[in-house]
């Protein structure tokens, strides 16, 4: 169970960390977080999703 609870702090912390750089950059071309690559790739690419959405 403490191996699940590492994680999501992890992921967690990318998300953060993306989401921020995100908004400060306005701009979904931000560098994937290190050692996360694969998971800020899709969290870059749900935000992407999103925001297409949100503008239809």
């Amino acid at each position: 169970m403490y191996e699940y609870n590492y994680f999501f702090i992890g992921v967690k912390a990318v998300l953060n960390f993306l989401v921020n750089d995100v908004i400060s950059e306005q701009s979904l071309e931000v560098d994937a977080v290190s050692g996360a690559a694969v998971s800020s790739k899709c969290i870059i690419k749900a935000i992407e999703n999103a925001l297409q959405s949100g503008s239809k």
